[in-house]
């Protein structure tokens, strides 16, 4: 009578089919979606570009939405792609590489941070100048896009925008 009771105990413990938990892919749903847009996709060389970002709470719960302002934190909690007609990431301004924290060198300056509630099916709007963050003195076509990490550790990208800049 031992035996079936052993077989049980070692089927619960490998789970099923054997498998190990470790490997099995867990898919969670995001919590939010990201939408990008401009108000002109075709500009001249030195203009500024502004990127109007909506991020909708997709989920069927109230997500808290950090919002960071300050010295050099505009939209810090987005990981923003600019890429040239090639491919190539686009270079950042000094500015930039403060707000991404790729400028290694000290600075000085207040942040201050604000947990906003989003309830579900509701959205948050955002403004990021680009030319503040990237270097676009160059005529040509760009891509853009924005990924961050949602609430549930999921991370998430926006869609894909093209801005052609001319001299």
């Amino acid at each position: 009578m031992k035996t079936p009771i052993t077989l049980l105990l070692l089927a619960v413990a490998l789970g099923p089919l054997g498998g190990n938990a470790s490997q099995v892919s867990k898919t969670e749903e995001p919590t939010i979606s990201i939408n990008i847009s401009t108000p002109q996709n075709t500009v001249r060389v030195g203009s500024e570009i502004i990127v109007d970002v909506v991020t909708q709470n997709i989920s069927h719960h109230v997500i808290h939405y950090t919002v960071i302002a300050g010295a050099g934190a505009e939209l810090s909690h987005f990981r923003v792609d600019v890429r040239n007609s090639v491919g190539k990431p686009v270079t950042e301004t000094q500015y930039g590489q403060k707000v991404h924290g790729t400028d290694h060198r000290a600075h000085s300056g207040s942040v201050f941070g604000a947990d906003i509630p989003v309830e579900p099916g509701k959205t948050l709007h955002e403004k990021l100048i680009l030319t503040k963050e990237y270097d676009l003195s160059q005529p040509g076509t760009y891509t853009v896009q924005l990924r961050r990490t949602d609430f549930d550790d999921s991370s998430v990208k926006s869609n894909t925008i093209t801005l052609t800049i001319t001299p």
